[in-house]
């Protein structure tokens, strides 16, 4: 039995905030989370836990989160298991997901399963770590490659709103 809290599957229950972001709470279970998407977690410095970064499991996990996300600008991070690039950008990304908390950020694992595989070439995806940016249901950017500042000047470029500091 490990000591770290976040190493034990937890229960999410999610609640909106004025900006309209998602926010949930942990509470820790012997038992595994039953939801399709799973919900990486980070804890803030105010003791709140946010959504940072969202793994998909399903087409339809996609779709929806792409379709409904208001005029949000939507990130994903699309990679596979075995990509060493993909694990270098890991860290940087989730930091940019609680940067520019604006945004949502997704994380596609290419040879996951059946459906992701699908979504791969649905999407046209030549190289891994690819990062697709999609404003208003519509793909507005796309490029392969782990570079974090391009990644975060595309972001940036579409993003309506400054990012939100960090409480330190």
């Amino acid at each position: 039995s490990s000591k770290d809290p976040l190493s034990r599957p937890a229960q999410f229950l999610f609640s909106s905030q004025s900006s309209g972001l998602p926010v949930c709470t942990a509470r820790k279970l012997r038992a595994p989370r039953a939801a399709n998407a799973a919900f990486h977690c980070r804890r803030r410095e105010s003791g709140r836990w946010m959504m940072a970064v969202t793994e998909l499991n399903t087409m339809e996990d996609f779709n929806n989160f792409v379709s409904t996300s208001n005029g949000r600008l939507v990130v994903v991070n699309v990679g596979t298991t075995l990509c060493g690039p993909c694990k270098l950008i890991a860290p940087k990304y989730e930091k940019l997901s609680e940067t520019y908390q604006d945004a949502v950020f997704l994380k596609v694992v290419g040879d996951k399963n059946v459906e992701m595989v699908k979504l791969c070439r649905q999407l046209d995806i030549r190289a891994v770590p690819t990062f697709v940016l999609y404003k208003h249901g519509e793909q507005v950017h796309k490029f392969s490659g782990a570079d974090s500042s391009m990644l975060e000047c595309s972001i940036l470029e579409h993003l309506d709103a400054e990012p939100q500091a960090n409480p330190s």
